[in-house]
């Protein structure tokens, strides 16, 4: 994720897999979270519903 963070436009377009703390989750429906790597935080979105994260997480 720090590597992402450091220059993110080096991935347009591409798909990535990144790891980090899950800080938060959408409470409703678990279709989004945000990521945590030092100060540095990202909100992940799911397309098309495709994937949900667990409430608890």
């Amino acid at each position: 994720m720090s590597e992402l963070l450091t220059a993110p436009e080096r991935y347009n377009g591409s798909t990535l897999a990144v790891e980090g703390t899950v800080d938060q989750v959408c409470a409703k429906k678990g279709c989004w979270m945000t990521l945590k790597s030092g100060a540095r935080e990202m909100r992940i979105t799911f397309e098309d519903y495709g994937f949900f994260v667990s409430l608890d997480s």
